[in-house]
C-alpha cells in the first residue's frame, strides 16, 4: 500500500481529507512523493497552526513556501474573503507553488518570488539536494549543497506595504536559518498587528539553535512564547 492510500484509510471523509487527497495527486502527477513524516507533521499534527486556528477572512503569510503545501492548507482555511501571501525564492520550488495555485484554482493566493531578510538586497542562496533544505545560510557547512545561486531578498514590511496590506493574522516561517534576519525586517508588521507566528527555529547559526535568539527578541517586544519540537510559537 502506498503512502497516499495508507493516510487515506486513517482519516474520516471531510474537507481536510479532500484537500489532502487533492494535494497528494497533484504531487504524484509531477513525480513528487512526500514522506509519511511530512503528512504527519503537516496534516495530523498541524505543526504550524496548532496554536492558532486560521479563520475565514484572515490574511496569512507562508514564508519558505517550498512546494506550497502550507499555502494550499492556509488558502482553504481563510476562504475566499481571506488571503495568503506565499513567499518562496527557489525557482524550482516556485514552479510547484504556482502549479498548485493554478491547478487548485486558488484565487486568494499571492506568490512572491523572493527570500525574506532584514533589508532589500541580492544574496547568495545555497540550494540543497532536498527541496525543503534551500537556505540563505550554509548552515550545513557545504554538506549536501547542490549549487549556489543568487536571489532577491526583501523585508516582509516592504512586501506587505507594496501589496497594500496592513493587517496580518498569522505568519509561518521556515527559512533554514534565516529567521533571525527575517524578523528584523518585519518590525512594523509585528508592532501594528495582533499577529500569531509559528517559526521553525532549530537551525544552528554560530553554534546555537536560532530559537535561543528569536525567543528573547520576541519577548522583548511584548510577545509570549512557546517552544516545542523545533517550532517557536508567538502571540501578544
Amino acid at each position: 500500500m502506498n503512502i497516499g492510500k495508507a493516510i487515506s484509510k486513517m482519516l474520516p471523509e471531510n474537507k481536510l481529507k479532500e484537500s489532502l487527497r487533492s494535494l497528494y495527486y497533484t504531487f504524484e502527477s509531477y513525480g513528487i512523493y512526500p514522506s509519511l513524516s511530512w503528512y504527519i507533521e503537516h496534516f495530523l499534527n498541524n505543526i504550524y497552526t496548532r496554536e492558532y486556528n486560521l479563520q475565514k477572512g484572515d490574511i496569512a503569510v507562508d514564508t519558505g513556501a517550498c512546494f506550497g503545501m502550507d499555502t494550499l492548507f492556509f488558502s482553504r482555511k481563510v476562504g475566499d474573503i481571506g488571503k495568503v501571501i506565499s513567499i518562496e525564492p527557489n525557482e524550482d520550488n516556485l514552479k510547484y507553488v504556482k502549479r498548485n495555485v493554478r491547478l487548485h484554482k486558488l484565487k486568494n493566493v499571492i506568490v512572491i518570488p523572493k527570500g525574506l531578510w532584514s533589508k532589500r538586497d541580492k544574496m547568495k542562496f545555497y540550494c540543497h539536494y532536498a527541496p525543503e533544505g534551500h537556505s540563505l545560510f550554509d548552515w550545513r557547512n557545504n554538506k549536501e549543497i547542490k549549487k549556489v545561486t543568487e536571489i532577491e531578498v526583501d523585508t516582509l514590511d516592504n512586501i506587505l506595504r507594496e501589496l497594500g496590506i496592513d493587517k496580518v493574522a498569522f505568519i509561518k516561517r521556515d527559512s533554514e536559518g534565516a529567521e533571525i534576519e527575517a524578523l528584523k525586517g518585519m518590525e512594523e508588521t509585528l508592532r501594528n498587528n495582533d499577529v500569531k507566528l509559528a517559526i521553525a527555529s532549530y537551525h544552528k547559526i554560530n553554534g546555537q539553535p536560532t530559537y535561543k535568539t528569536i525567543i528573547p527578541m520576541m519577548e522583548k517586544i511584548g510577545f509570549k512564547s512557546y517552544f516545542e519540537n523545533g517550532i517557536s510559537y508567538f502571540e501578544k
